[in-house]
């Protein structure tokens, strides 16, 4: 009777319990985590591209991400030789630091944008993903005793 009673517990239990998708990918901080362990770039970008959806969405990212840097990349030199000119006196140094500030200014919403389309990415490839099983169906099986129950997933 104690078996049974257990048995029964156990499958009521199991109905309510559902698997986590162990494909399911997570942006955070800039990065793709899978199974709480951080993807390189590389291995995100082989994940994400076997989806058509998150691809296209991923190579605009990557497009927002190479703008972002130029634009960075150019301001930074420029807000750096226009401080140095400052430093020694020379009246062009304020114009060159001015400009290298305006474009490293505008790399920012490009930086912004590729970060929201590599967040949108990760989740088109997740909504592409088989939607997890939570059928139980128990099963009348031959067994070594007789008949067994069997809860098939």
């Amino acid at each position: 009777m104690k078996n049974l009673v257990f048995s029964c517990a156990l499958w009521l239990c199991a109905t309510f319990v559902y698997a986590q998708n162990a494909d399911s990918l997570v942006f955070s901080k800039g990065n793709v985590v899978r199974a709480n362990q951080i993807l390189s770039k590389k291995e995100a970008f082989e994940v994400l591209g076997s989806n058509p959806l998150s691809a296209k969405e991923l190579e605009k990212a990557k497009n927002n991400n190479i703008g972002s840097s130029v634009l960075g990349g150019i301001g930074g030199f420029g807000l750096g030789y226009g401080l140095v000119d400052i430093l020694f006196k020379r009246e062009q140094g304020y114009y060159i630091a001015g400009g290298g500030l305006a474009f490293a200014l505008l790399g920012i919403p490009f930086s912004v944008a590729a970060n929201k389309r590599y967040k949108n990415s990760v989740e088109l490839y997740n909504k592409g993903l088989k939607p997890n099983s939570s059928y139980l169906k128990p099963v009348l099986l031959p067994s070594s005793n007789g008949i067994g129950l069997c809860l098939k997933f």
